[in-house]
């Protein structure tokens, strides 16, 4: 907002970056009636001059940035996947369901629950949407996709190919770019489908030595053991580019996020660095 980044600290404090200065610039009290011991935010989303934010606790809340609270839900479940929008409503995933919120009051629009006997990855599930589809991949690693049109969830030909995960595996992800949805598996293995066609265009190529990854837009960004930055073509696993930073970011160093502002990208790392 205003070349500045927004995010939240353990005391309740909405944080200012200046994207320019390089620096923060201010400090914003919340007025949440949440303990502080339990501020883990999870995503932050802006739509239509409302700010939404989620915590790990399985609470969400719009703000203004004055500090003040408009509404606020709480589920009392795993809320680690980052929030998304779909025409102009808030999709998030539980441990078990997949809901639709309206993004001015919080009700819920729709739910679906998809229960098993799997247990509940650490760092949450992925959403990715083409067209009228949701696609999802629950914390319980069930995946499934919704027809928006016709309202409910529909069987898909892609169910087997993302069902080959184990279900102790916390680094599954699912991402959209025009026509393709994409699977990157344990950090390994790389699934694309051109949806419109139904073509596989890459089944479980191997990528191999990576210690954590993101989607952006057509590309798969992934960070090596040895601490090279590759960037893939989601289409056909051609490398665009890659950079070695071993020199910039320690041992166990992990990737958390991904942006862009002006022609670069900035990478939020598990540490603190950007």
């Amino acid at each position: 907002v205003n070349n500045e980044l927004i995010f939240l600290n353990h005391k309740k404090e909405l944080i200012f970056y200046d994207l320019n200065k390089y620096k923060i610039i201010k400090k914003v009290n919340l007025e949440l009636s949440i303990k502080d011991k339990e501020i883990y935010p999870t995503s932050l989303a802006y739509i239509s001059d409302n700010y939404i934010m989620t915590l790990s606790n399985g609470s969400i809340f719009s703000f203004k940035l004055d500090g003040s609270i408009i509404w606020q839900r709480d589920f009392n479940d795993i809320l680690k996947t980052p929030i998304k929008i779909f025409d102009d409503n808030l999709i998030i995933l539980l441990s078990n369901k997949i809901i639709s919120l309206n993004y001015l009051n919080g009700n819920t629009n729709w739910e679906f629950l998809s229960n098993n006997n799997n247990s509940i990855k650490v760092l949450g599930g992925d959403i990715a949407i083409l067209n009228h589809y949701i696609f999802f991949l629950l914390p319980n690693n069930n995946f499934g996709m919704i027809d928006t049109i016709m309202g409910d969830l529909v069987n898909t030909n892609y169910q087997n190919l993302f069902k080959n995960n184990p279900v102790t595996s916390s680094s599954n992800l699912i991402s959209s770019f025009n026509n393709i949805l994409s699977y990157y598996d344990q950090n390994t293995y790389l699934t694309s489908i051109d949806v419109s066609n139904d073509n596989i265009l890459l089944n479980r190529e191997k990528i191999k030595n990576v210690k954590s990854s993101v989607y952006f837009n057509n590309s798969l960004i992934t960070l090596n053991n040895d601490n090279t930055l590759k960037a893939y073509n989601i289409v056909n696993k051609n490398l665009f580019w890659e950079v070695d930073i071993s020199e910039k970011i320690k041992k166990n160093t992990k990737i958390v996020n991904i942006s862009n502002y002006n022609n670069s990208i900035i990478i939020f790392f598990n540490n603190g660095l950007i």
